[in-house]
């Protein structure tokens, strides 16, 4: 009796597809990360890892004013500035003067899912 490898791999296919992927199943999904700043300690690191973009903390240089917190402003530039803005030049709109702003790699969480080279060799 000949087994069609096709309909072997479709039903293989419907069949994950229907999983959650294996770190979900252990690990718990995006919404279950540890909070940001949470003591390293208490971190499951078989499950979650630093971001690399952030490396944790949550936030990273505003790309638009170079983590000044004020845009750069040429001289003739200067009459349209308001009193909000500082002598520096106008205060930042993307970070609003911080200089920073949330990481868009973890959305601002810190954390990223863990992928265990087995798991993915399991999921292929």
């Amino acid at each position: 009796m000949s087994v069609d490898p096709h309909a072997q791999h479709a039903a293989r296919v419907r069949w994950r597809c229907t999983q959650p992927p294996l770190h979900v199943a252990r690990c718990g999904d995006a919404s279950q990360r540890p909070a940001p700043n949470t003591p390293a300690e208490s971190v499951d690191w078989s499950c979650w890892l630093p971001c690399h973009a952030c490396h944790g903390t949550t936030r990273v240089m505003c790309p638009h004013c170079d983590g000044e917190g004020v845009l750069p402003v040429e001289e003739h530039f200067v009459s349209w500035l308001n009193e909000a803005d500082t002598p520096a030049g106008p205060v930042c709109a993307w970070c609003r003067g911080s200089g920073t702003e949330a990481c868009a790699e973890c959305q601002g969480h810190g954390y990223l899912p863990r992928w265990n080279q087995d798991e993915a060799r399991q999921m292929e």
